[in-house]
């Protein structure tokens, strides 16, 4: 499985000195993640002694934002040395591979053709139906990504195994 959402973490030691009990939380962090967030990437990059970029990758986005709000987090948070922290979280952008990104540029295009039957393809809205029924993209069907599974998803597709299937999110959580 590929990441396709990462949280950024720029992290600035208050001491370098605590370089190694750095180390180790972030050992610890990585072991919790795999276990509980579906982990699919993790780099340190050492930008300075004590200076850090650390990403996380995710199979969906919202993953880091519901995750950092769980007790078990708060508990391995405190065991960082302290430090000050940056957290950004976005997407990874496959453009060269199946399945691909498209931007918002080339759906507009999309969206265009389809109203002019010159395209096919379904687009799913996976912002829970709250959220769905407040605002969506005009011909989008709503599928929560709790509710994805092999049977609901033939049911979204239809027949038709090739059609072309964009899916969006306007929320990282």
């Amino acid at each position: 499985m590929k990441a396709n959402a990462t949280a950024i973490l720029e992290i600035e030691l208050e001491n370098p000195g605590q370089e190694e009990g750095f180390f180790q939380w972030i050992r610890d962090v990585r072991d919790w993640l795999t276990k509980r967030g579906h982990l699919v990437l993790s780099e340190v990059h050492v930008l300075a002694r004590g200076r850090y970029l650390v990403v996380f990758g995710f199979p969906l986005p919202g993953g880091w934002g519901l995750l950092t709000r769980e007790r078990q987090w708060l508990a391995i948070e405190s065991k960082r040395p302290p430090a000050r922290v940056t957290v950004r979280q976005g997407r990874l952008f496959h453009d060269e591979e199946a399945p691909r990104d498209i931007t918002t540029s080339e759906l507009r295009l999309w969206l265009e053709e389809r109203g002019q039957e010159k395209r096919d393809f379904v687009l799913i809205d996976t912002l829970p139906a709250e959220q769905y029924e407040q605002e969506h993209l005009p011909g989008a069907v709503n599928f929560p990504v709790p509710a994805i599974n092999e049977q609901s998803a033939a049911l979204v597709m239809g027949p038709d195994k090739d059609r072309a299937v964009v899916v969006y999110c306007s929320s990282y959580g």
